[in-house]
């Protein structure tokens, strides 16, 4: 992580054009959530931004903590709501 800039390296996708590859993305937190923005792109001639939001719930989640663990984060015991738009 560098700034606000996240590199996810793609180990195995469902995506095989993606193995192999760096995948950019944006992310913030705010209180209890982490968006993660990718960078605007050209989709069928239209310039699209996704999002993915991560926001703790108060139930303790086992995936969340590691999550939290290994991106450094120390937000407390959770579980996570995961919602994914796209914007034009």
């Amino acid at each position: 992580m560098a700034g606000d800039k996240v590199i996810h390296h793609v180990e195995a996708s469902w995506r095989q054009d993606q193995v192999g590859s760096d995948l950019i993305r944006f992310a913030k937190v705010q209180g209890e959530r982490l968006t993660l923005r990718t960078p605007p792109m050209v989709v069928g001639g239209v310039r699209v931004v996704s999002e993915l939001v991560w926001e703790r719930n108060r139930r303790r989640s086992a995936l969340f903590e590691a999550f939290a663990r290994r991106c450094g984060a120390h937000w407390g015991s959770g579980a996570i709501t995961v919602s994914f738009t796209s914007t034009l």
